[in-house]
């Protein structure tokens, strides 16, 4: 079967009971429930989805990883994630950056995070504070550990060093 327009220029569009249902246009764009999906310049290509309650793209994996990207109007929300008890993983050049379980763990450098934010490697914040709160007997700890050289603190302002706590010997 072969679906084309009349002339050069002309879009393909699906309907039924006499409605457009999707439609791609000579650009390379692509609508499905609007007939005019929108256009971000000649070197993008889109696909634009949607509904008056809001659109989904949902990716399923022979019924077992179920993936789905979706926004929703009445709600005012956005989602991006899986619907099956499976991890959503971030990649960036082929390489996993970050991964987040079904338990609500997140990992930033390891493929299986052990507490709420779990990193792996260096943590670096500018403009704000650390802040840490904890219920219950054993309330809240900061726990420095390292497999070399002693752990410390230090604190500074303006570019001086004005407390230090740890070992002067390593």
């Amino acid at each position: 079967t072969y679906l084309g327009g009349v002339d050069t220029g002309d879009s393909v569009r699906i309907r039924t009971n006499g409605t457009d249902k999707a439609v791609f246009e000579t650009g390379g764009n692509v609508g499905i429930g609007t007939i005019g999906p929108g256009d971000f310049g000649a070197n993008f290509r889109n696909l634009e989805i949607y509904g008056t309650s809001g659109g989904q793209i949902r990716l399923n994996g022979n019924g077992v990883v179920d993936t789905v990207v979706s926004s929703n109007a009445v709600s005012s929300t956005a989602v991006v994630g899986t619907r099956s008890n499976h991890p959503l993983t971030f990649i960036t050049s082929s390489t996993e950056a970050m991964r987040i379980l079904s338990n609500g763990n997140v990992g930033i450098g390891t493929s299986s995070p052990g507490a709420k934010l779990d990193v792996a490697g260096s943590v670096y914040a500018t403009g704000g504070a650390l802040y840490a709160s904890g219920t219950g007997s054993i309330g809240t700890n900061l726990l420095l550990a390292s497999s070399g050289a002693a752990p410390n603190i230090q604190f500074y302002r303006a570019g001086w060093q004005n407390w230090f706590i740890g070992s002067p010997n390593n």
